[in-house]
């Protein structure tokens, strides 16, 4: 039993096996954790998601493209296509470990430095992206008449492209940090493929790790920041306006004080509005454990890949996964239960359909 617990999580570095420290949490406990939470149920959640993101893309496109929410939602959901794709490749090696060990070992190897860390990374573009609907939706509570030509479909069109391209570039630095090596394994009887620090990583070790750790930090707690200001402002909008519509339907003489802005806005904005707020509380939701775990990185050298706290490591990171998956996966209900503009373009599109 404990020759199979340790299976999933030992690491060839240079000529040496890495063998995780059972601290709080024993190698045994930690390989059930990992068939649990990581190859079974982000496995499912991964696949759950390529279909709604999808769904939401082809809804989004049948509506067109002239309002520039649907450009950053539609964007929001191929960040999740992505997530959920290379997710759901990432954790083949729970399949293919039914037809050869060996073969299952060399997947996870090559994906854990290469597909795990592209997941992540688009996982930060879409909170970038969902700070940047809650700023435009803030704006467009506070100044429902400039917002129309202030925001145009294009400028969210070229947003998108710059937060996909900075986010990305700012977190490249990490692919350099491993590297994958083919040796014969005595243990499996074939060559398979590890995967261990690099000498860029052995060069740059205290640099290139502070700069992740800061940037990894900087990126959720700035986009936290943006979203839980714009919510609260947002919030304030809405109540005010709630009030000014009582007070105009009790007959009252205050509609020309105040709350022009608020009057600006259709019953259709409030409506999606609301349902960017679920969405972006959501987010921030998602924020807090991942801010956590990377201020304790921060903190404690040694809370990391392959170092003494790997096994705690990696079940918050599997604990994170499943939110992380959670929340690409179901943002398709949420608009369906929200918006009623959504809900009739998917009905028209798949259950007309289905009934023709």
């Amino acid at each position: 039993m404990a020759n199979n617990s340790t299976t999933a999580i030992e690491i060839v570095t240079k000529s040496d096996t890495f063998v995780a420290a059972a601290v709080f949490v024993s190698n045994e406990a930690s390989y059930y954790i990992e068939v649990t939470l990581d190859l079974v149920l982000v496995t499912i959640l991964a696949f759950v998601g390529i279909g709604t993101n999808i769904i939401d893309i082809v809804v989004f496109g049948r509506q067109g493209f002239r309002d520039s929410v649907n450009i950053s939602l539609s964007a929001i959901a191929t960040m999740d296509l992505i997530k959920c794709v290379t997710g759901a490749a990432a954790r083949m090696n729970g399949i293919l470990g039914l037809f050869s060990t060996a073969l299952a070992v060399t997947w996870k190897n090559i994906c854990t430095p290469t597909l795990l860390y592209l997941q992540i990374f688009v996982g930060y573009v879409s909170y970038v992206m969902a700070a940047y609907v809650a700023v435009e939706r803030c704006l467009c509570v506070s100044m429902p008449f400039k917002v129309k030509s202030l925001i145009t479909p294009k400028l969210t069109f070229c947003m998108m492209v710059m937060i996909t391209v900075v986010v990305m570039g700012s977190f490249s630095v990490v692919f350099f940090i491993y590297r994958i090596d083919w040796v014969y394994s005595d243990k499996y009887g074939q060559t398979i493929a590890i995967y261990g620090y690099s000498d860029f990583y052995d060069r740059h070790n205290f640099g290139v790790m502070w700069y992740y750790n800061l940037i990894g930090v900087i990126n959720p707690i700035l986009s936290f920041t943006v979203m839980v200001v714009c919510t609260v402002i947002i919030f304030y909008h809405l109540r005010k306006a709630s009030k000014f519509r009582q007070q105009s339907q009790q007959g009252g003489q205050e509609s020309g004080k105040g709350g022009s802005g608020d009057q600006g806005m259709s019953s259709r904005d409030r409506q999606v509005i609301k349902m960017l707020l679920v969405v972006i509380i959501i987010y921030i939701i998602n924020f807090v454990p991942r801010i956590s775990m990377y201020v304790a990185k921060l903190f404690v050298k040694e809370y990391y890949f392959l170092k003494r706290y790997h096994n705690i490591f990696m079940l918050s990171t599997y604990t994170l996964f499943v939110i992380d998956f959670l929340n690409a996966s179901m943002n398709l209900f949420i608009y369906l239960t929200m918006s009623s503009n959504f809900r009739a373009t998917f009905f028209s599109l798949f259950i007309a359909r289905k009934k023709v």
